[in-house]
């Protein structure tokens, strides 16, 4: 299987790391996968994107300042110091494809990457169109 047809598998795993790079402006989880030279890097990485996740999750439904939710066609992700959420069209990754991912580039170290490549695309995408309103998303 190519790369660029698993790029499409796992857009949701590219999802979640671009929406944790966004809610903690910074790149270093994503950096770590592009550059890692072995699976451990990237199963730690994904790990600790879980983790971050896990958390902004839980904060979305506590009313806290900075939260990712999902919404329904998209990942809103908020800042503290933005009026406005980010989004990021597509959906989080259900275990499975999560479980895949680990496994397949775990093969192919090259899958990784480029999931990680995909993920700061994303990232600019969002930057670039800046925090919208639900109006302006077209919700």
């Amino acid at each position: 299987m190519s790369v660029s047809l698993n790029l499409r598998k796992y857009r949701e795993v590219a999802v979640a790391l671009a929406s944790v790079g966004v809610y903690t402006e910074s790149y270093s989880i994503i950096d770590r996968i592009a550059n890692a030279l072995g699976s451990e890097s990237v199963i730690r990485a994904i790990y600790e994107n879980g983790r971050i996740l896990e958390s902004a999750l839980r904060a979305a439904k506590s009313g806290g300042e900075e939260w990712i939710k999902p919404s329904e066609d998209s990942i809103l992700i908020k800042r503290k110091d933005e009026p406005k959420p980010y989004a990021i069209k597509g959906s989080l990754p259900n275990e499975a494809i999560l479980r895949e991912f680990l496994e397949e580039s775990s093969k192919d170290i090259t899958l990784a990457r480029a999931v990680a490549s995909y993920a700061m695309q994303l990232i600019a995408s969002a930057i670039s169109q800046g925090p919208r309103s639900r109006r302006e998303r077209g919700a």
